[in-house]
């Protein structure tokens, strides 16, 4: 299939809406492209509104353990023409490529690291015809020549110009980076280790703008020519420099990382790729907020007389293939946060963003992924799935299961629309919900009868995806599946709904705390939550069953999902000879890649009181880093409570994890070092008591806190936690990644309640430090809504620690003096960079089973 390039690409990337019911915020369309894109490259499009975007790109050589250089020319309707430049394969890829209009030539950078100099090719892709050039020293930036067109490559101390045979050469110590493009002054800048900026002209002459004055790494000019931008890590902010009156203004919007991809301004907004964590972040330059501005002036620099030496352009055959492959689409919506949108995709490594212009910037995943803003008052839609809702056995007392849904409208428009996909039909129920409000349907498959006319038939079980459609804005979901008894008390599991979208282009996930004992039995479900535009096809998948004691796989099993739809499978574990125990784990394996979105999950389920305990699988690639909220072992005369944690080894490959209990109550902090095998974990059936094991004077005897993992040398991991009750109910959950979690500074609960049967306590988590200050603190404000969206009492405000965690037993009684069913919770990061998590606690007062609700 192809696509037609969007008529207003040049449309703002952030939208403001008119319509008072919605909320502004970023709206994007997507096509992934099948086209491999270099990790650290930069590309270029031809110039036109259809103009086609050129790639570098490369084949790994088996025979020599090199690289063939290879470049794309992708033209937007998903026409792919590739070129092998060199049939040598060499020690680095290609890393940049430029479109020179003037002769239409591609021009490709190829730094060989190994032999500390690089090659510059010259491709004709009307004729096939090419030439190579050799460069005495490791360049690792071009840049074309505005008036010329004539190459200009930086390195290490080094700048030169390449035009007519010959490599002009400057020797500037200290520089170590250039802007992504020349500034309308025909100015080329450079950064160098000590933070100095330079500028400098087509004929040599250097300027220095004094210490202090670089915008920091991934420079770039934005598209006028006018100004210079950066991401000065070191002291977490996006920085704009505008030579023409020396104005350096720094903005707190990043955190200093090291895995931003790219960096682009472009139709009034600035956007910042990442390799993970925020994957794209987005924002108008107009409403960037709490900026400080110095002045520098700039000073004549000595560039030195430059050597001249000769380099010329050699021959080279090229090998020519096209093909036409098939691209998906999607569109992502972010809610405006301090005026900048956040879309934090699931599953994705980005690894370099390759061109941007008009708002629009393409990056490489696994693909090349294009994101194109929707024209202003273009209208969309926004897709929110929980993977299942239930109504089982309901007149039976003790074995029946029915699901509570709450439903939540951010700031989209009001005319919601709920659908029901069960394997037999498929229900809608449309619901009138403004703006900012809250419904609650106590059992979310009643209403469908009573309020959409549903044909389900009462007493007979009904199990099937739960969907939301809100038009031109986003909204969220959260489930508890229960048991009700006779003595009207419950027991349950909570959920929240995804963003189908976000969803899309995610492959392998996992979980683990799998048990098949006489106690417990798990069940693994899939959903099919169709992500992208194009009709959805049947997701077939693997369930991948190990032992993580032994390391070992026990077995497979397959389901088979149709669009919408819902699958589980029923105690798998008891199928598999010798599974018995509670030390499994599960990888999920879609058998195409990116076909469509899924959600999976397991429960395990108390043989003695059927409640059960919901595990949601998560990505399992670049899971490096990650948080649980908290681990307990405390309680009154009557209840306690302790937590399970289970924690698996995702690798491949044996890993080392640093581990770190932080108790919440003494602000002690105990730590370990794990030695995993591949495939190997560990079961800590109360967690708390193993890190008291191991220094007993820094936990006491009631404690709790978070647990933070860090596996070095990149490996990855899966965790969660189990907590019981003394009479064994209880909950599940899974950790968070900080890296990924630090650029959401907002984040919302739906489903808070407080009456005579259920209360709910509210918790919120400094999730480690991710920066060069290990004890940086975060200041929190917790902001509680009724149903209607009025705001209750004051917000409530808490400044944490890493690893510190504060609960607001019973939020809306005791601090707020409320009750009722419907509120929801908005958790802000008003002072601090560094990431958080916030959970509910909704707790039955009679059985005293309590229901895990994450902050989103």
């Amino acid at each position: 299939m192809k696509y037609a390039p969007l008529a207003a690409a040049a449309a703002a990337a952030l939208l403001l809406f008119s319509n008072p019911a919605v909320a502004s915020g970023a709206a994007y369309r997507s096509v992934l492209y099948p086209v491999a894109g270099n990790e650290g490259s930069s590309g270029d499009r031809e110039a036109g509104a259809n103009g086609a975007f050129w790639i570098p790109s490369s084949a790994y050589d088996n025979p020599t353990g090199g690289w063939i250089p290879i470049v794309h020319r992708l033209d937007p309707s998903g026409d792919v023409t590739r070129w092998e430049l060199d049939s040598t394969a060499r020690s680095f890829f290609p890393v940049a490529v430029r479109w020179r209009t003037a002769d239409s030539r591609a021009i490709v950078l190829v730094p060989l690291g190994a032999e500390q100099r690089a090659l510059v090719y010259a491709l004709d892709p009307a004729t096939g015809a090419a030439t190579r050039t050799e460069v005495p020293f490791l360049a690792r930036s071009l840049r074309l020549d505005p008036q010329d067109g004539a190459p200009w490559l930086v390195g290490r101390d080094t700048v030169a110009r390449l035009s007519g045979g010959t490599l002009q050469t400057w020797t500037i110590p200290g520089v170590v980076e250039a802007a992504g493009r020349f500034d309308a002054g025909g100015r080329l800048w450079l950064a160098t280790e000590g933070g100095v900026l330079l500028s400098m002209t087509r004929d040599g002459a250097l300027a220095s703008w004094g210490p202090g004055s670089s915008p920091g790494t991934l420079l770039t000019v934005d598209e006028g020519g006018n100004e210079l931008w950066g991401v000065d890590g070191a002291r977490d902010r996006l920085v704009r420099f505008r030579p023409s009156t020396g104005e350096r203004t720094a903005w707190p919007q990043v955190r200093p990382v090291s895995n931003w991809a790219g960096l682009a301004v472009s139709g009034g907004t600035v956007a910042l790729a990442a390799s993970y964590g925020p994957h794209v972040l987005s924002g108008a330059i107009a409403d960037l907020a709490g900026g400080t501005t110095t002045v520098a002036t700039s000073a004549p620099a000595d560039s030195g007389t430059p050597a001249n030496t000769p380099a010329p352009a050699v021959a080279v055959t090229t090998t020519r293939s096209d093909s036409t492959p098939s691209p998906t689409a999607r569109t992502l919506y972010a809610p405006a946060e301090d005026g900048r949108g956040l879309f934090t995709t699931s599953g994705e490594a980005y690894r370099s963003l390759l061109w941007a212009g008009a708002g629009t910037f393409l990056v490489a995943t696994d693909g090349v992924e294009l994101w194109t803003p929707l024209a202003a008052g273009a209208t969309f839609t926004t897709r929110q799935v929980l993977p299942v809702a239930v109504e089982v056995r309901p007149n039976d007392p003790t074995r029946n299961f029915f699901t509570e849904v709450a439903v939540s409208n951010l700031d989209a428009e009001r005319d919601v629309v709920l659908t029901l996909t069960t394997t037999s039909a498929t229900h809608t129920l449309s619901i009138d919900l403004p703006a900012g409000t809250t419904r609650v349907f106590p059992n979310v498959v009643q209403s469908f009868r009573d309020l959409g006319g549903a044909a389900l038939p009462p007493g007979e079980t009904v199990a099937g995806t739960l969907e939301a459609r809100f038009r031109n804005g986003s909204g969220g979901l959260s489930a508890r599946v229960f048991t009700r008894f006779p003595d009207e008390s419950t027991t349950g599991l909570g959920f929240t709904s995804l963003d189908a979208a976000r969803e899309a282009l995610v492959f392998r996930k996992a979980l683990n705390g799998l048990k098949n004992t006489a106690g417990f039995r798990t069940n693994v479900a899939v959903a099919n939550l169709c992500g992208l535009e194009e009709s959805c096809s049947t997701l077939d998948v693997s369930a991948d069953f190990y032992d993580d004691a032994t390391g070992t796989a026990i077995g497979t099993a397959t389901l088979q999902v149709p669009p919408g739809q819902w699958r589980q499978l029923d105690a798998p574990l008891a199928g598999f000879a010798g599974a018995t125990g509670e030390t499994f784990s599960v990888v999920f394996v879609p058998f195409s890649v990116g076909a469509t979105a899924y959600d999976a999950y397991a429960t395990v389920v108390s043989n003695a009181n059927q409640d059960a305990a919901f595990v949601r699988a998560t990505p399992s690639e670049r899971a490096s880093n990650l948080t649980l909220p908290v681990i307990t072992d405390a309680g009154g005369i009557d209840t306690r409570f302790t937590s399970e944690l289970a924690l698996t080894n995702t690798t491949g490959a044996p890993a080392v994890a640093d581990v770190t209990f932080t108790s919440a109550k003494s602000g002690n902090v105990v730590s370990e070092t794990l030695e995993l095998a591949a495939g190997l974990g560990v079961l800590w059936p109360n967690a708390v008591g193993h890190f008291r094991s191991i220094s007993p004077a820094s936990v006491q005897a009631d404690d709790y806190g978070p647990v933070r993992f860090a596996f070095r040398d990149f490996a990855s991991g899966f965790a969660s936690v189990r907590t019981t009750a003394s009479n064994g109910t209880g909950l599940g959950f899974t950790a968070i990644d900080p890296y990924v979690e630090r650029a959401k500074r907002t984040k919302r609960i739906v489903g808070l309640v407080e009456n005579a049967r259920f209360r709910t306590n509210l918790a919120v988590v400094h999730a480690g430090a991710t920066g060069a200050d290990p004890s940086a603190q975060i200041t929190l404000r917790v902001t509680v809504r009724d149903a209607s969206g009025a705001v209750v009492g004051t917000p409530l405000e808490k400044t944490l620690g890493p690893g510190q965690l504060h609960q607001w037993t019973k939020i809306l009684s005791d601090p707020l003096g409320r009750s009722g069913e419907g509120y929801t919770a908005t958790i802000e990061r008003v002072d601090g960079f560094d990431p958080f998590d916030a959970y509910v606690t909704v707790i039955d007062n009679a059985s005293t089973d309590p229901v895990f609700v994450r902050a989103e």
